[in-house]
C-alpha cells in the first residue's frame, strides 16, 4: 500500500464523505485508468473508486437491478464531490480465485465448481429486463473493448486478428447483460472456495452470451470448456453453438499474450 500526501483534491472528496477517514492509501501496482483509494474509519474499511462520470453513471443505475436479481457484487454508493462522481463500498477481506490458486493450488474439481458457480451469475444477470434500465447503461462493452484494445497494444497482425474476432463474435445474437469480465481476479472467493462475489461492474452492459462466455472461458482450463458450455445450456435452457465458441476460444489461444494481474486488492 502506499500511503497518500499529494493527492489534495481525492483526500478532500474522501473526508467529505467520511470526516474520520484515516490511514488513506492506494493499492499497490496500476489500475487500468480508474483512481482508487482505501480508508480506515470507525465502523469499517472502504473502498473509493473515482472512475469516469459516464461509468460512475451507468454503474449506479444498475446498482438496483443488481440488488433486485440478487448478484453478488460489491454494493456501491455514489458521491458527487464538486462535481466529480465516485463510488464507495465496503473492503472485502476474502480472497480472489486467483490467490487462492496462488498460495493452494485449486484442484480440477474446485475449478469447475467456481466456474459453473460463476456461469450462474453471468446468467442472472443476463435475466435483468433491458427495456426497464435506464439507456444510460447500454453502451455496448464490445465495441468498447475492441476499440480500446486495439489503442492500448501495439498494432501488430496478432493483435488485429484477436479483436477482430472478438468484435465479430460479440455482435452474434440477442443482446443482453452481461457482466462480460469475470476472471480469476474478480471473483472473490469464500474460505471454503465458493464464489463469494464478483468484483469490478464497470464491464456490465449489453453484448450477448457469446461474448460473456468467452470473456470467462478464456481463464478456464481447456479440457473443462466443453463441459463448462454444456453447464451454461442446462441453466439458461437453450442450446449454444459450442463449436464455434469453442474454435473462436482456440483461435484466440493461440494468439493471445501473457495476461498480468493489477486488480488483486480491488475488493
Amino acid at each position: 500500500m502506499k500511503i497518500v500526501s499529494d493527492n489534495t483534491f481525492y483526500l478532500d472528496a474522501i473526508k467529505f464523505v467520511d470526516t474520520n477517514a484515516k490511514h488513506i492509501r492506494q493499492p499497490n501496482g496500476t489500475h487500468t485508468g480508474t483512481v482508487v483509494f482505501f480508508a480506515d474509519t470507525d465502523l469499517n474499511t472502504f473502498v473509493y473508486r473515482f472512475p469516469t462520470k459516464s461509468l460512475a453513471l451507468k454503474n449506479h443505475n444498475l446498482v438496483p437491478w443488481l440488488k433486485r436479481y440478487n448478484i453478488p457484487t460489491p454494493k456501491t454508493t455514489l458521491y458527487n464531490y464538486c462535481g466529480t462522481l465516485f463510488e464507495k463500498y465496503t473492503y472485502n477481506t476474502n480472497k480472489t480465485m486467483f490467490e487462492h490458486n496462488m498460495s493452494s493450488h485449486l484442484s480440477d474439481y474446485e475449478l469447475f465448481t467456481i466456474y459453473q458457480e460463476c456461469m450462474q451469475i453471468e446468467y442472472n444477470i443476463s435475466k435483468i429486463p433491458v427495456s426497464n434500465v435506464d439507456k444510460i447503461a447500454h453502451k455496448s462493452y464490445s465495441r468498447l473493448y475492441y476499440t480500446s484494445y486495439i489503442a492500448k497494444h501495439n498494432k501488430t497482425i496478432n493483435t488485429i486478428i484477436k479483436t477482430a474476432i472478438i468484435y465479430i463474435m460479440s455482435h452474434i445474437g440477442e443482446m443482453r447483460f452481461f457482466h462480460n469480465d469475470i476472471n480469476p481476479t474478480n471473483v472473490l472467493l469464500t474460505p471454503d472456495k465458493h464464489v463469494f462475489s464478483v468484483i469490478d461492474v464497470d464491464g456490465i452492459s449489453l453484448t450477448n452470451t457469446y461474448f460473456a462466455l468467452i470473456n470467462m472461458l478464456r481463464f478456464a482450463p481447456q479440457h473443462m470448456w466443453m463441459d463448462l458450455l454444456r453447464y451454461y445450456e442446462k441453466i439458461s435452457h437453450k442450446q449454444q453453438p459450442k463449436k464455434l465458441v469453442i474454435t473462436t476460444m482456440k483461435l484466440i489461444t493461440l494468439i493471445k499474450k501473457s495476461w498480468t494481474n493489477n486488480r488483486l486488492t480491488l475488493r
